[in-house]
């Protein structure tokens, strides 16, 4: 279809974290983790995610932590065209999905930035994140899962320890996982520093 013009993509960005920035890997993975629980259809449909959510805010982080706000503050500011001086991370978490776990499609609210990024061993068996087109329409349509398209659902193959940045209120989802290894992850909410609004409007929020 020749005649197909994309207007307005989301932009996705994706970065490569430098060899020599410090990531304890035996620090994340001995973290305490919370429990997913089955759902009315017998699936694990979150994963498990570490007891503290601040994760980012370590000690042992702090090298990755500055990374990904550097990139937060350039992502924001030259490819969604923000106009602030400063990110803050809000919440960042340890993700893991094990073998028969899955994430439903969700969103992150609260936020303006968020991102992700696989760490531990990676095989091609693990599953990607996907990203979701929100529906437009004021009442369901019929979609079959064959009849997605990369206009309605995006399967974004995330390599281990690439950084990927995306607006928070994009849909997403993590496929069920039918490989023998767990997917761990860290996710991030974030948010500019600043000023939201407009105080003559009386919409005006100062953080």
């Amino acid at each position: 279809m020749n005649n197909i013009i994309e207007l307005f993509p989301t932009p996705i960005m994706n970065i490569p974290i430098p060899k020599g920035i410090n990531l304890d890997t035996n620090f994340l993975l001995n973290q305490e983790m919370r429990k997913d629980e089955l759902d009315d259809n017998g699936l694990y449909t979150v994963g498990e995610i570490s007891k503290n959510t601040y994760i980012l805010n370590t000690p042992e982080n702090k090298e990755i932590k500055y990374f990904i706000l550097k990139n937060i503050f350039e992502y924001g500011n030259k490819v969604l065209g923000y106009d602030y001086n400063e990110f803050k991370i809000t919440q960042s978490w340890i993700s893991c999905k094990k073998p028969g776990q899955m994430h439903d499609t969700h969103t992150h609210p609260n936020s303006v930035v968020s991102g992700v990024f696989y760490f531990g061993d990676r095989n091609e068996d693990l599953p990607n994140i996907t990203f979701h087109k929100p529906q437009s329409f004021s009442f369901p349509i019929l979609r079959p899962k064959e009849k997605d398209t990369k206009y309605t659902n995006t399967e974004f193959e995330l390599g281990l320890n690439n950084l990927i940045l995306f607006p928070s209120y994009l849909q997403h989802s993590v496929n069920l996982n039918k490989s023998n290894t767990p997917r761990y992850s860290i996710s991030f909410n974030s948010i500019p520093l600043g000023i939201f609004g407009d105080k003559d409007e009386l919409t005006e929020l100062k953080l």
